[in-house]
Protein backbone atom coordinates (compact mmCIF):
# COMPACT_ATOMS: atom_id res chain seq x y z
CA UNK A 1 0.00 0.00 0.00
CA UNK A 2 2.69 2.36 0.98
CA UNK A 3 4.43 1.56 -2.30
CA UNK A 4 1.56 2.27 -4.24
CA UNK A 5 0.91 5.88 -2.73
CA UNK A 6 4.58 6.69 -4.21
CA UNK A 7 4.31 5.30 -7.04
CA UNK A 8 1.72 8.53 -8.47
CA UNK A 9 4.39 10.84 -6.84
CA UNK A 10 7.14 9.54 -8.30
CA UNK A 11 5.73 9.49 -11.66
CA UNK A 12 4.92 13.37 -11.34
CA UNK A 13 8.75 13.91 -10.67
CA UNK A 14 9.97 11.99 -12.98
CA UNK A 15 8.05 14.04 -15.79
CA UNK A 16 8.80 17.36 -14.01
CA UNK A 17 12.36 16.48 -14.09
CA UNK A 18 11.93 15.27 -17.99
CA UNK A 19 10.12 18.61 -19.12
CA UNK A 20 12.82 20.56 -17.50
CA UNK A 21 16.23 20.10 -19.41
CA UNK A 22 13.93 19.38 -22.66
CA UNK A 23 12.65 23.42 -22.57
CA UNK A 24 16.19 24.26 -21.82
CA UNK A 25 17.24 22.42 -24.51
CA UNK A 26 14.25 23.45 -26.80
CA UNK A 27 15.59 27.64 -25.94
CA UNK A 28 19.17 26.60 -26.06
CA UNK A 29 18.47 25.46 -29.95
CA UNK A 30 17.25 28.59 -31.07
CA UNK A 31 19.14 30.25 -33.18
CA UNK A 32 23.37 30.39 -33.71
CA UNK A 33 25.37 29.88 -30.37
CA UNK A 34 27.86 32.77 -31.61
CA UNK A 35 27.19 35.88 -34.01
CA UNK A 36 28.97 37.87 -35.50
CA UNK A 37 27.04 41.43 -35.91
CA UNK A 38 27.76 43.75 -39.34
CA UNK A 39 27.28 47.26 -39.57
CA UNK A 40 25.44 48.04 -43.19
CA UNK A 41 29.00 49.98 -43.62
CA UNK A 42 30.76 46.53 -42.59
CA UNK A 43 32.98 48.58 -40.00
CA UNK A 44 34.06 47.18 -36.53
CA UNK A 45 31.99 44.00 -36.36
CA UNK A 46 30.57 43.03 -33.08
CA UNK A 47 31.32 39.70 -31.37
CA UNK A 48 28.05 38.38 -29.93
CA UNK A 49 27.57 35.30 -27.56
CA UNK A 50 23.40 34.61 -28.19
CA UNK A 51 23.82 31.50 -26.61
CA UNK A 52 24.89 33.20 -23.85
CA UNK A 53 22.60 35.78 -23.55
CA UNK A 54 19.92 33.30 -23.92
CA UNK A 55 20.99 31.76 -20.86
CA UNK A 56 20.48 34.88 -19.13
CA UNK A 57 17.89 36.48 -20.43
CA UNK A 58 14.36 36.11 -21.89
CA UNK A 59 13.99 36.58 -25.55
CA UNK A 60 11.85 39.57 -25.73
CA UNK A 61 14.40 41.56 -22.86
CA UNK A 62 16.29 42.07 -26.71
CA UNK A 63 13.82 41.07 -29.52
CA UNK A 64 10.68 42.76 -30.81
CA UNK A 65 8.32 43.46 -33.60
CA UNK A 66 6.40 46.28 -35.22
CA UNK A 67 3.26 47.02 -36.18
CA UNK A 68 2.27 50.74 -37.94
CA UNK A 69 5.82 52.00 -36.35
CA UNK A 70 5.00 51.19 -33.56
CA UNK A 71 7.05 48.59 -31.09
CA UNK A 72 5.26 45.29 -30.61
CA UNK A 73 6.62 42.75 -27.54
CA UNK A 74 8.13 39.60 -28.70
CA UNK A 75 6.04 36.71 -29.06
CA UNK A 76 7.23 33.14 -28.75
CA UNK A 77 8.27 31.89 -31.76
CA UNK A 78 7.49 34.89 -33.59
CA UNK A 79 9.77 35.48 -36.57
CA UNK A 80 12.92 37.80 -35.67
CA UNK A 81 14.04 39.57 -38.87
CA UNK A 82 17.42 41.37 -38.72
CA UNK A 83 17.59 44.36 -36.62
CA UNK A 84 18.78 46.10 -39.91
CA UNK A 85 15.41 45.67 -41.07
CA UNK A 86 13.56 48.25 -39.64
CA UNK A 87 16.57 49.67 -37.93
CA UNK A 88 17.56 52.49 -40.92
CA UNK A 89 16.76 55.58 -42.37
CA UNK A 90 14.10 54.27 -44.75
CA UNK A 91 12.25 52.78 -42.28
CA UNK A 92 12.52 54.30 -39.09
CA UNK A 93 11.80 58.25 -38.11
CA UNK A 94 13.23 58.22 -35.08
CA UNK A 95 17.22 59.06 -35.30
CA UNK A 96 17.88 57.97 -32.01
CA UNK A 97 17.28 54.13 -33.40
CA UNK A 98 17.71 54.69 -37.29
CA UNK A 99 20.27 52.06 -37.87
CA UNK A 100 21.44 49.41 -36.58
CA UNK A 101 24.66 50.76 -34.94
CA UNK A 102 22.35 53.24 -32.55
CA UNK A 103 19.68 50.27 -31.74
CA UNK A 104 22.22 47.72 -30.94
CA UNK A 105 24.12 50.66 -28.78
CA UNK A 106 20.76 51.72 -27.43
CA UNK A 107 20.16 47.87 -26.04
CA UNK A 108 23.36 46.78 -25.37
CA UNK A 109 25.12 49.47 -24.06
CA UNK A 110 22.94 50.14 -21.20
CA UNK A 111 22.47 46.98 -20.28
CA UNK A 112 25.86 46.06 -20.17
CA UNK A 113 26.36 49.15 -18.02
CA UNK A 114 24.36 48.19 -15.33
CA UNK A 115 26.34 45.26 -15.38
CA UNK A 116 29.76 46.58 -15.06
CA UNK A 117 31.43 43.37 -13.83
CA UNK A 118 30.36 41.08 -16.05
CA UNK A 119 29.55 42.69 -19.11
CA UNK A 120 32.27 44.84 -21.36
CA UNK A 121 32.04 47.99 -21.71
CA UNK A 122 34.52 49.36 -23.93
CA UNK A 123 34.52 49.37 -27.55
CA UNK A 124 36.54 46.66 -27.66
CA UNK A 125 35.13 44.39 -25.57
CA UNK A 126 32.77 43.37 -28.26
CA UNK A 127 34.32 44.83 -31.89
CA UNK A 128 36.39 42.94 -33.53
CA UNK A 129 39.86 44.89 -34.69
Amino acid sequence: MFQKALLLPAALLVIILLQGPADICRAADTGPKNMELKSPSGKRTARFPHRKHQELYQCRECHHGSKDGKITPYRENMQVKKCVACHNENEMENPRFNSFKLAAHGLCKVCHKKMKQTAPTKCSGCHIK
